[in-house]
This record gives structure tokens, C-alpha cells and sequence, in this order.
């Protein structure tokens, strides 16, 4: 045994006494000799160095290294690499690095395989790798001022895709790169502190500067995918274009997927793109799944506060949402924005086929379109609207609204809107309506046409589907319209009944849909009760039955130039007007029409217009009407069918003749 440990400590000794004539040979004149011998049978690499350095005991400087590379004129040249050396290469029988330091150098994709025997020959154990100042590129990108620090570098024997294209080995990795220009974006001040693994990578942290945006977070890595556990965008500024740009761009980093945002904050920035604008806004994502898919999300968050927000020519201001989204399952807690002049708030829930809502407030909404070409906002929400199944508000509340429709005629508009609703069903199985719940609607004035009502009312509710118009009041400049009815929307026929009442109503808007060839101006009372089936067009032009009554007072006549250049005003009146609905068809007994010339006074008017309109209306087929008028003074004599807008039209006084106009 003593034998034994007598050879091992001559061993020993031989080693010491080589390790030592190494180092002091370093001291020499001929340590870069020494050195291109150790290093060309150690790492088997074309290498050649200028000079050595060696600071006792374990540091070794090395200068003015060149590697020839034969598929290249331009051979390597580092600057300066310093070796720090573990007295444990003695006991592990290999060369054992504590620390690389590669200073001055400048690189390219195909040159890193310079470095791959660091990493891969099993008589190197390297525990710390450093490069400082280097620049690099590769066809994809280029990085300058980079500083980098690896500690216990790898890599994977395997042949897997990951390992032979990876930039970096395996470990854990401190970067730092002044500026990274890539897909035409510059990136500056970037810092990263990664646990680099074939799996379950971490990103401890990364930061840099980009777009005038500060930009930091975490990450981890789940066997291959990524996920974004905390990051901050902070200053974001993109233009149309640049948005534009971003978006045309394939944005892949060495194959890195990320399927999911843990947490994303998005601060004080601007972004435009070519239908919109998001000024000064703040976002937060929490637990989102990538690719985003709306309606597959699982306890997702998303909300946003912004300055403005601008889609086609709409502008919301100070918009705030925040929406919960779960499978086919979005809640806002709260959606508020002044918009239109006035604001919106709202929450509830929405899937893919119904809207429920608690609340929805609008306040001073001022609605005003002169263009066809204008829409709603909500007509970007109609292919998902059409599809909707069910729609509810518990609690609808509208104040001071105005709404102003010019863009076709007829023309209406409504001032000082507001509607209360409890309860409110509008949308079952895709059919509008009433379905469920209690509605108020009043307003300061309304109008249609030329008929203008101040503080008209109305008043409905529903319960399990049969609707009632419990109270329709309108006042008139010279009268009202007062209405009721009802409808039940349960039953496949929808059987409904309405009844209303008029008086002082104008007949100018009226009359005006006939084109007759004539002015006239008037009022009248009506009433009409009326009921029948709702299911289809059919069934209600067949089971309509009804009566209608009235009569028109203070009316005023004008016959129109075409027959006369010097035409007069008449007043008239039809004291009588009956007709009813039966079968599909509207039946007006003999309407009289008398009257005189207005520029008689008094009971000095002699009775010198004369009119009669009859016939009927079929509610299926338009080919059937029959019904017309006649109407004759001393001068004029007008014939024809109301419904087609045609008539004879003769000037007895003026001896001219006028063609039918259509």
C-alpha cells in the first residue's frame, strides 16, 4: 500500500513540476510559442496569437488573436482574451475555465463557430463566458456595443432545429446591446437577464428603448412556448405609416412562440392607424391567450382609459372600459364615454348571441345626420347583430337626447329625449320587440314632416310577450293624437288591435305623398280602430278589419301653375270621411269636397269647388286599387287614380291644356 501512495505522489509531482515549467515558460521570451502549442493541441483550431501575458497564479492574457478561416479572405481577429484557470483541472484530469473575457471583436453568423468547441469538447469545462464591445450581425439583424455574460455555457449535442440555429448556448445569460437595428426598427439600450434551457426557460428580466417607448418585463418559457409574465410599454408613439408598416412585418425571433400575456400594460401612448386613433391612452391585458381569439379566452382582462379614441370620423372621448372574458362569455363591469355631445355608460354581459345588459345610460346624445353616406357606430357591430338572439336591459335611462334624421325624407327629429325603462326584453329568438318589461318615452318636441308636437308621451309594457300601448299622447299646434294598442308576440298569427284618435291633425304631409296637382292645407279629425293578424305580409293584408271616420276643416286649395298663372286660393272642408278595412281591402264611401273661392268674405262665398274621392285599396295587390278623385271649380277640372299619380288635369279659364304628369 505504501508503494501505492508512493506512485501517486510521483504522479502528482510530475504534474505539478509540468503545470509549473508551463507557467514559468509564459514568463519567457517564447510564451507565445508555448501558447500556439497549447492551443493548437487543446482546441485543434487554426489559432495563432501575438502575445501572452500571464498573472499569477490562474490568469492568463491573451493578445492579438487570429483565426484563419478558409472559406473566408478575412481571417478573425479578437483583440484580447483573458483566461482565468480552476485549480480544478488538476483533480478533473481537463482544462477548467472559471472565466472567458473576449474583448475587441467583431463578428458575424458563420463566425460563432469559432467558439463552439468552449462549449462541446469534453476536455473544456468553461464556467463563465464574457464578451465585451462586440458588434454583430446576421443576415436578419445587426447589433452593436454588445456586453455579454454566460455563466456555465452549453450546448445540446442533439440534432434538434433549436440547437443548430441558436445564437446563444444554454445557460444563464447577461446581455446588454447598445443599439439592435432589425426589420428596419431600431432598438436601443436593450438589457436581458435570462436562464436560457433547452425547456422551461426564464426571463428574469429585459428592458430597451423603442419608438420613444421604454419597454420592460418577465417571461417564462413552458416546455417551448412562451408566456409574458409582466410587461410595461411605457410612451408608445406610432403614426399611420409606421403602424402600417409594423403590421406588414413577419415577426418572428428565433422561432419564439408566445401563446400567452400574463400581464401587459400599455402607458401614456399614441397610436394611429389608417381608420383610427388611440390618444393618451393606458391598456392592460391580463391572462390573454395567443393567438387571440375573442370568444376563447379563460379569465381574461382588458381594460382602457383614453384621451380619445377615433374610428372612421366618430370621436369618443375620454373613453374607460373594462371587460371580464371567459368562453364565449364577455362581462364589462363598465363602459363610460362622452360621445355625440353627451355620454354613454353601460354594463352587463354579451356572448356571441345575446346582449344583457344592467344598466344603459345616455346623457345629452345629439344625433344629427344630413348624409346617407353617415351611419351609426353600431352599424361596425352589424354582422354580430343580426346574429343575435336575445337582448335585454334591466335598467334603460336616456335624458336629454337629440336625434335629427335629414338625410331622407320624410324628415324627422326629436328634441329633449328621454326614456326610462325597467326590465326591458327587445330581442327573442331574433325577433324585435317588446317581449318583457315596462317602457316611458317623452320628449320636449318632436316632428315629422310638418306635423310638430310638443311634450308628446308614450307609455307601453309587456308581460310575457303581449305588448300594450298603454298611453300615446301627442299635442299638436292645433289638436292631438292620442293612441293605444296591442300586440302578442307569442302567438305564431301575432294578433293586434290599435285604436287612435286625432284632432287638429295637418293633412299637408299627407297629401303630399299622392303628388296631386295642387296645394292644400288643413285639418282634420279621425279615428280609427283597427285590428288583425301580424305574422306575415299576407296574413295581415287578409285579416285587417277596422273603421275609420273623420272630417277636414279650415282647409286651404291652391291649384298649381301648370294650369293656371294666375291661380287662386280656395277653402274647403269635407264634413264627412268613412271607410273600413275588411278582407284585405280599404273601402272609402263617397268623400265630398266643397268649398268656395277665399277671396269671398263671409256668407258671401258661393259655393264653387266641388270634389268627390271613392273607391277602394287592396292591401295584396296594388293592380286592384280603384281608388280616385275628382275636383273641379270654375276654372280647373282635375280627374284620376290617387294611387298611380296620374290625372287629367283641364283650365277652362286660361283655355290650356296640361298632359298627364306621372
Amino acid at each position: 500500500m505504501k508503494k501505492v501512495f508512493m506512485v501517486i505522489g510521483i504522479v502528482v509531482a510530475i504534474i505539478v513540476a509540468t503545470i509549473a515549467a508551463l507557467l514559468l515558460s509564459l514568463q519567457t521570451q517564447y510564451r507565445s510559442d508555448v501558447a500556439n502549442f497549447f492551443i493548437k493541441h487543446t482546441l485543434e483550431q487554426p489559432v495563432l496569437i501575438e502575445d501572452v501575458e500571464y498573472q499569477a497564479p490562474y490568469h492568463i492574457t491573451l493578445m492579438g488573436i487570429t483565426q484563419s478561416q478558409p472559406d473566408k479572405q478575412k481571417p478573425l481577429y479578437i483583440d484580447k482574451i483573458d483566461l482565468w484557470f480552476s485549480p480544478s483541472s488538476i483533480t478533473e484530469a481537463k482544462l477548467v475555465l472559471d472565466s472567458v473575457l473576449i474583448s475587441g471583436l467583431q463578428l458575424e453568423v458563420s463566425d460563432l463557430e469559432t467558439f463552439t468547441p468552449l462549449f462541446t469538447q469534453p476536455n473544456i469545462k468553461l464556467h463563465q463566458l464574457a464578451i465585451n464591445n462586440l458588434d454583430f450581425s446576421t443576415p436578419d439583424f445587426n447589433a452593436r456595443g454588445i456586453d455579454l455574460q454566460i455563466s456555465d455555457p452549453t450546448r445540446d449535442n442533439s440534432n434538434s432545429s433549436r440547437n443548430n440555429n441558436a445564437l446563444l448556448p444554454y445557460g444563464k445569460i447577461q446581455l446588454s446591446v447598445t443599439q439592435l437595428y432589425w426589420q428596419g426598427e431600431a432598438f436601443d439600450n436593450l438589457l436581458i437577464d435570462l436562464d436560457l434551457k433547452s425547456s422551461d426557460s426564464t426571463l428574469y428580466g429585459a428592458s430597451f428603448d423603442w419608438r420613444g417607448a421604454k419597454i420592460s418585463g418577465q417571461a417564462e418559457q413552458y416546455q417551448q412556448d412562451w408566456s409574458l409574465v409582466n410587461v410595461t410599454v411605457d410612451g408608445l408613439r406610432l403614426n399611420q405609416k409606421q403602424t402600417q408598416s409594423l403590421r406588414s412585418k413577419e415577426w418572428d425571433v428565433a422561432s419564439i412562440q408566445i401563446n400567452h400575456i400574463n400581464s401587459l400594460d400599455i402607458l401614456r401612448s399614441d397610436v394611429e392607424w389608417n381608420d383610427g386613433h388611440l390618444a393618451a391612452f393606458d391598456a392592460s391585458l391580463e391572462n390573454i391567450q395567443l393567438p387571440f381569439e375573442l370568444w376563447k379566452q379563460q379569465k381574461a382582462i382588458f381594460s382602457l382609459q383614453a384621451e380619445g379614441v377615433t374610428i372612421d370620423d366618430d370621436m369618443f372621448i375620454e373613453p374607460s372600459i373594462k371587460l371580464n372574458l371567459d368562453p364565449n362569455q364577455i362581462l364589462i363591469e363598465d363602459f363610460y364615454t362622452q360621445f355625440l355631445q353627451g355620454s354613454i355608460q353601460l354594463n352587463g354581459e354579451v356572448t356571441p348571441s345575446s346582449i344583457q345588459l344592467a344598466q344603459l345610460d345616455l346623457q345629452g346624445i345629439k344625433w344629427i345626420t344630413e348624409s346617407q353616406d353617415k351611419v351609426l357606430p353600431s352599424a361596425r357591430l352589424l354582422p354580430w347583430l343580426t346574429q343575435l338572439q336575445q337582448a335585454s336591459i334591466d335598467r334603460l335611462n336616456i335624458e336629454r337626447s337629440q336625434l335629427i334624421q335629414l338625410a331622407n325624407k320624410p324628415y324627422w327629429q326629436v328634441s329633449g329625449l328621454h326614456v326610462e325603462g325597467h326590465q326591458v326584453q327587445l330581442l327573442q329568438q331574433r325577433k324585435l320587440g317588446l317581449w318583457q318589461g315596462k317602457l316611458m318615452v317623452s320628449a320636449n318636441d318632436a316632428s315629422y314632416q310638418n306635423i310638430v308636437s310638443v311634450q308628446p308621451v308614450v307609455e307601453m309594457n309587456s308581460e310575457q310577450g303581449k305588448w300594450t300601448l298603454t298611453r300615446l299622447f301627442m299635442p299638436l299646434k292645433h289638436g292631438y293624437i292620442e293612441a293605444n294598442a296591442t300586440l302578442d308576440f307569442n302567438q305564431i298569427s301575432k294578433p293586434w288591435s290599435l285604436d287612435i284618435s286625432a284632432d287638429g291633425l295637418p293633412i299637408a304631409p299627407m297629401l303630399q305623398q299622392l303628388e296631386l296637382p295642387l296645394d292644400a292645407t288643413g285639418y282634420g279629425e279621425f279615428e280609427l280602430q283597427a285590428a288583425g293578424l301580424y305574422g306575415d305580409s299576407l296574413m295581415f293584408g287578409y285579416s285587417t278589419t277596422g273603421q275609420l271616420t273623420g272630417s277636414v276643416r279650415q282647409g286651404v286649395m291652391t291649384f298649381n301653375d301648370k294650369l293656371s298663372e294666375t291661380s287662386t286660393d280656395n277653402v274647403f272642408e269635407i264634413p264627412e270621411l268613412n271607410a273600413n278595412f275588411d278582407r284585405g281591402r280599404f273601402t272609402l264611401e263617397p268623400m265630398h269636397i266643397i268649398g268656395a273661392s277665399a277671396a269671398e268674405q263671409g256668407t258671401q262665398r258661393v259655393q264653387t269647388l266641388n270634389g268627390e274621392v271613392s273607391g277602394e285599396l287592396d292591401l295584396l295587390e296594388t293592380s286592384k286599387h280603384t281608388l280616385s278623385i275628382s275636383l273641379s271649380d270654375p276654372c280647373h277640372q282635375i280627374s284620376g287614380k290617387l294611387t298611380q299619380a296620374e290625372y287629367s288635369e283641364i283650365n277652362d279659364c286660361q283655355q290650356k291644356s296640361a298632359t298627364p304628369q306621372e
